[in-house]
């Protein structure tokens, strides 16, 4: 199998990590629907960055070995550039997002990459405190790492 061009893989690895991370997220509105609740927003709150972790340790290896040493941030930047996209999915269990495509959803979802609305987007969801675990998570393992060079 060849071995995908530096920013084919970024890409690549950005789409893993925001399916890791916000699948779960997912699932548990489309399991809870209009019964959504605190209780569902804290297993967001660990389900998510755990699935992340888990899928980051299974690709890191096998991605160091081609010299690409940027998986996490790629991974990161997944997380916050798709994460409207996929609260967009979740809404739609229960009439919101794509259930209910007007004016204004077309253009949440234009907007959807640029970080502020992901926060926004992230607090009407539930899975703010999720996105800001594993952003801090990793700018401070980042942190660490780098300064151990």
């Amino acid at each position: 199998m060849p071995i995908p061009r530096p920013n084919s893989l970024a890409l690549l690895l950005g789409a893993v990590g925001a399916s890791a991370f916000w699948l779960p997220d997912v699932a548990i509105h489309a399991i809870a629907r209009y019964n959504f609740d605190s209780d569902h927003a804290w297993f967001v709150t660990f389900a998510s960055p755990v699935a992340l972790l888990l899928v980051y340790f299974a690709f890191r290896s096998r991605i160091l070995s081609t010299g690409y040493l940027h998986c996490g941030k790629a991974m990161l930047a997944g997380v916050w550039l798709a994460g409207g996209l996929f609260m967009l999915t979740a809404a739609s269990f229960t009439g919101g997002g794509f259930a209910s495509l007007d004016k204004e959803s077309l253009l949440l979802l234009a907007c959807t990459p640029l970080p502020p609305v992901t926060i926004l987007m992230a607090t009407y969801d539930g899975s703010l405190f999720a996105l800001l675990l594993v952003t801090i998570g990793a700018v401070a393992v980042g942190n660490a790492c780098s300064s151990r060079q």
